[in-house]
């Protein structure tokens, strides 16, 4: 389900390519919805995949996935790149951070926070 400015009501998407539970979004571009994957539906299996709703085609595809498997990181947007940042990766918590760039479809490692990040939120202003 997806809502805008311009409507006061949800409408329903098509269904995504993978379940997801806890899943982390980011909208690029102002029409392009990013959700890159927290943890699998019903096991829990850390994931590292990342699908995309194009919403002038009205579809989900799957893009590169990144780099660690993650839960519990937050992703954020920034200069038309989507970033992953901290989480657990079944073991251990992170504090490494990637970032995509959906021009290349690539997922690049970027430097590390000081400390390690699980269940946070982030503001990108």
């Amino acid at each position: 389900m997806v809502s805008s400015l311009s409507s006061p009501c949800w409408v329903p998407l098509a269904d995504m390519l993978v379940r997801r539970k806890n899943l982390g979004v980011g909208v690029l571009y102002d029409c392009i919805i990013y959700a890159v994957n927290r943890r699998e539906w019903y096991f829990w299996w850390y994931l590292n995949t990342v699908e995309v709703f194009d919403n002038s085609i009205k579809i989900w595809r799957m893009v590169t996935s990144m780099n660690t498997d993650r839960s519990g990181f937050v992703v954020g947007v920034l200069n038309d790149h989507l970033y992953a940042v901290g989480g657990y990766d079944g073991s251990y918590s992170l504090k490494s951070v990637e970032c995509y760039d959906p021009r290349n479809d690539t997922w690049i490692p970027v430097a590390d926070m000081s400390v390690q990040c699980t269940s946070r939120h982030m503001v990108v202003t």
